[in-house]
């Protein structure tokens, strides 16, 4: 039965269900008028009535030969690929509006009443049979997410009876379909050669009404989406030829005989493609003699056969609802000397007697007592400490520290009562997760090169099991097994003396994370995002059989993240989750909380006087004459005058020479790794990025920075974190991030992530809309903003319209359109462009100066060492002009009212910053409004203006001293010549 969705006048406004959008969720509309319309799907009227085209997720209605589009669809949905019905009475579209995955609706033109038609995870390309009574399309049992599209199948809806019927039996990768007027039904089935992304076909198709499938022709390419001139049975259809990395440009044919060659009526914008396999829909004039389509920012019209394009002005009256989204939280006041309590502790670890407990905080190694109410906890190592673990015989212990260098960790061993602590190996790269052998002789850790064996006497090192791909691993009692787990999730059970002989032990639907299995080899233990599961192998595997979904409990609903160990007796578990410690006992006990209570005074900040400098003033548009700075505390107390409070007499005093002082800059968009601190920070702060929005890392880390930030007078950046990234069921990242697959699943990790200290959630593109709809409505609950990844317009839209704070990334190699921007201006969304991921800027750089992939500032920039790679699909020339379109975006976006934020993720590494401000100040944006960007806006957006982005009284001292005026060029702000983190000197050129 189909249900209607909205009954309104003559205009459809439509308002979601409260199943998908709870009436808690606020929500506000932006108006503005645009010309420009970014990858539209488009569909011709019957009777020269007009186009239906789709703008910024909605449906608007123009004339042929252009004018005044107005504006069919309402409401905070995402709608798209538009179908009219024979009559021109009805439009089926794809639409969000049911609150789950996109379905098929259908709009009355008449009476704007919208009903919804499907019930599918997911559902697309709508295709009305000649009489309108049927309506062809493609189910898909996965959400749609470009680049992935998942196989589908095709169906027919019949409208009078609501009955479904499946023509293709087997998925498939399809992707068009269409009616033609005889009632032949056709579509495209693209096949693609397995480990060549450039070799794909595409088997054009035809069903017939009495059942019958055959083959009508077959083009190289893929055919994304095809159609039929309702007059002639002309069949038209869109192709593209992919390419490592990116894609060729699409381009609409009309077929001329089975066999080929076929008329090219329209050739697509090379720097315009939407995702890089599913495109947008295109119309055909009634008797075929034009195909209109979107393209460079406008609709066209493309005559038949001549292949001439006219442009179809249009002016449109926007209206977007959107969510109004979470503002972001102010600072927390940490500067207070107290001692507060830590916010996260991490690996835990039980002594054999269950009388001492090791753990980690503030990214130290600490030691307490459990025999009386009264214990301490005893720092033993100030770290960066991971992975603690008792010895067997319950006095000395092992871990691994952070001893400072880029590539290497250190083993250390605690040993016995005297404590003496030793280094017993260095120089493993990423070495972690140290195990005793039962004997205690021995301890095994995981290392890029495999399982090693190192034993305690002398430090002498065996591979046991090659380097796999394995993650934490475990051993039996008696040394002949290890467990670990491999790339695909699966838990491996490996012979030490035939580690070839590989047994997968699980057959498991979610993650099985970071698995453990107890010594006696009956317990299995892993981490599903942060839960805790477990299973019973003496039970699970009888025979050959492998642990299944219906084998598993899930102990606890949190702690995974920061370690899981077995006590002593392997009958139990020990895990942290926040700043508290649990043991629970296998397989379902209730968790007990070992009692332990931390907290670290502020570590203090002593005065300083910055003589004679320029000082940014607040608006940003110019330097103060030379004066004096004087910093206490961390905060700034005093400009020009001497505050009565201060002494100088017990300030450090740094004389500027008259240099010009800045704000620190941030890096909007860093990764900062599996590590607390580290030498990267460092390198940061040596560029005067003295603040990091970190846009993913693990979150049990990231707080123990926080923690170790103000505990200490370490150098590293400031970090505002949303710890783990949400992925969706599929990651694309395999098991790094949170796997979100069900809107329980979606609530839980928000409200828990808020628990442990997230700033903001991070969405990554894998989730399904539908759950990243999920995913905004509780952030706006628990008071988070959000960040999203968008690389496609589409994407854009949607996460502006569920209220998403900022959009990171940009398309490749395509520029946003007026439309994109006056969504992005009107509704206050950040963009970060995050230029240097797409490598436009380095990879003409490399062409045209070869010699520059040698200059520091370039080297950890994208495509170098492979320009090669960057090459295929495309010429120089090509980059040009995707150089440009992307600096017209960029200076389009500045004029437009934009706020852009300046973030590298990743690439340039430490000059990624600067190399992000030399491309905004290429686009022409001016150096003033680069530095608030970076600065200033980027506070603001984080809703830390309060106390940092400008130098004023009362704010944290973050600041860099630079010798030239970076008002002038913003390559003045590169090499700093002093760096000043929490009134601390962090750095001196």
């Amino acid at each position: 039965m189909r249900q209607c969705l909205f009954l309104a006048g003559a205009v459809a406004i439509a308002f979601l269900p409260a199943s998908a959008l709870t009436q808690e969720t606020p929500l506000r509309e932006v108006r503005f008028t645009t010309d420009e319309v970014t990858d539209p799907d488009v569909v011709v009227l019957p009777d020269d009535e007009g186009l239906v085209f789709t703008l910024l997720g909605h449906l608007y209605r123009v004339p042929l030969e252009g004018g005044v589009a107005v504006q069919l669809t309402r409401g905070p949905f995402y709608d798209k690929e538009p179908a009219v019905s024979p009559d021109g009475t009805r439009i089926a579209f794809v639409s969000d509006r049911g609150g789950a995955g996109d379905n098929l609706v259908v709009l009355s033109l008449e009476t704007g009443e919208i009903e919804a038609l499907t019930n599918e995870v997911e559902a697309a390309r709508p295709s009305w049979s000649p009489d309108g009574t049927r309506i062809a399309y493609l189910a898909f049992d996965l959400p749609v997410h470009p680049p992935q599209v998942p196989a589908s199948r095709v169906r027919i809806l019949d409208l009078v009876t609501g009955e479904v019927e499946t023509l293709t039996a087997d998925p498939a990768e399809y992707h068009g379909v269409a009616f033609a007027p005889d009632g032949t039904l056709y579509w495209s089935r693209v096949e693609r050669e397995e480990g060549c992304l450039a070799c794909s076909r595409s088997r054009i198709e035809r069903w017939s009404a009495e059942g019958s499938v055959s083959e009508f022709a077959v083009r190289e390419g893929v055919i994304d989406y095809l159609t039929v001139d309702s007059n002639s049975g002309a069949l038209f259809y869109r192709k593209f030829f992919p390419a490592p990395l990116r894609r060729r440009p699409s381009a609409i044919y009309r077929v001329e005989e089975a066999s080929g060659p076929d008329l090219l009526i329209f050739e697509g914008d090379v720097n315009a493609p939407r995702g890089l396999s599913w495109g947008q829909t295109f119309g055909v004039e009634p008797g075929g003699t034009g195909v209109y389509t979107g393209d460079y920012g406008h609709l066209w019209r493309g005559s038949v056969p001549a292949g001439s394009r006219l442009p179809v002005l249009f002016e449109a009256q926007v209206t977007n609802t959107l969510a109004v989204g979470a503002p972001s939280p102010p600072l927390p006041t940490y500067r207070d000397q107290r001692p507060a309590p830590v916010r996260m502790v991490a690996y835990p670890a039980l002594s054999p007697d269950a009388s001492q407990v090791l753990f980690t905080a503030a990214g130290m190694l600490w030691r307490q007592s459990l025999d009386g109410p009264d214990a301490v906890p005893e720092r033993i190592d100030d770290g960066p400490a991971y992975d603690p673990v008792f010895a067997p015989d319950g006095e000395s212990f092992a871990y691994v520290r952070d001893n400072g260098s880029a590539d290497s960790n250190e083993l250390v061993v605690s040993e016995g009562v005297t404590g003496t602590r030793r280094v017993l190996a260095q120089a493993f790269q990423w070495t972690w997760a140290p195990i005793w052998t039962a004997d205690g002789t021995g301890i095994v850790v995981m290392s890029p090169g495999g399982l090693t064996l190192v034993t305690v006497a002398d430090g002498t090192e065996q591979t046991l099991v090659p380097s796999g791909g394995w993650s934490r691993a475990s051993i039996s009692s008696d040394g002949e097994w290890v467990y670990a787990t491999g790339d695909d999730g699966g838990v491996f059970r490996i012979s030490t003396e035939r580690p070839a002989d590989a047994v997968e032990l699980t057959a498991l639907k979610g993650q099985s994370r970071n698995a453990i299995v107890s010594p006696d080899g009956r317990w299995l233990v892993f981490r599903r995002n942060a839960e805790i599961w477990v299973a019973d192998l003496h039970e699970a595997l009888p025979g050959d059989s492998v642990v299944t979904e219906d084998e598993i409990t899930r102990l606890s609903a949190a702690g995974g993240l920061g370690g899981i160990r077995f006590t002593a007796a392997g009958d139990a578990v020990v895990y942290a989750h926040g700043p508290r410690i649990f043991r629970a006992a296998l397989p379902q006990g209730s968790p007990e909380e070992i009692p332990v209570s931390l907290a670290l005074p502020a570590a203090p900040r002593p005065p300083l006087v910055l003589q004679n400098v320029r000082v940014l003033e607040p608006a940003g548009t110019g330097f103060s004459e030379p004066l004096d700075v004087y910093v206490e505390g961390g905060r700034i107390v005093g400009m020009g005058r001497v505050p009565v409070s201060f002494d100088p007499s017990g300030a450090t005093v740094l004389e500027g020479e008259g240099r010009f002082v800045v704000p620190g800059l941030w890096d909007a968009h860093w990764h900062p790794g599996s590590e607390i601190g580290g030498p990267g920070g460092y390198d940061l702060l040596t560029q005067g990025i003295t603040s990091i929005r970190d846009a993913g890392s693990p979150i049990h880390l990231a707080i123990q920075e926080l923690d170790r930030e103000r505990a200490t007078t370490e150098a590293f950046p400031r970090r505002f974190t949303p710890g783990e990234i949400f992925e969706g069921p599929e990651g694309v990242w395999g098991d790094w991030w949170n796997r979100i697959a069900t809107e329980e699943d979606a609530r839980h990790h928000v409200r828990l992530w808020r628990e442990l200290g997230a700033r903001f959630i991070k969405a990554y593109r894998s989730v399904p809309w539908n759950l990243q709809r999920v995913i905004a409505q509780e952030a706006e609950i628990q008071g988070l903003p959000l960040m999203g990844h968008a690389m496609i317009a589409e994407a854009v839209v949607r996460l502006v319209t569920l209220g998403f704070r900022s959009v990171e990334h940009g398309p490749f190699p395509q520029a946003y359109h007026d439309d994109i921007l006056g969504l992005l201006a009107e509704s206050g969304t950040y963009w970060d462009p995050t230029t240097g991921v797409q490598g436009v800027e380095n990879t003409v750089r490399l062409r045209l100066d070869p010699g520059s992939e040698k200059r520091p500032s370039t080297s950890g920039f994208s495509g170098t060492g492979g320009r090669a790679a960057y090459g295929i699909g495309y010429g120089t020339s090509d980059y040009l002009g995707a150089l440009q379109a992307q600096r017209q975006s960029l200076w389009s976006a500045h004029e437009r009212g934009v706020q852009l934020l300046v973030g590298s993720d990743l690439r340039g590494g430490m000059y990624g910053v600067h190399l992000e401000m030399e491309a905004l100040q290429a686009a022409g944006i001016p150096a003033a409004d680069i530095i608030r960007m970076a600065t200033l806006d980027i506070a603001v957006s984080e809703g830390v203006d309060a106390d940092l982005g400008t130098l004023e009284v009362g704010k944290l001292a973050d600041l860099i001293l630079l010798d030239e005026n970076p008002l002038e060029d913003v390559l003045n702000a590169r090499l700093p010549w002093r760096v000043i983190k929490d009134g601390l000197v962090v750095h001196e050129r």
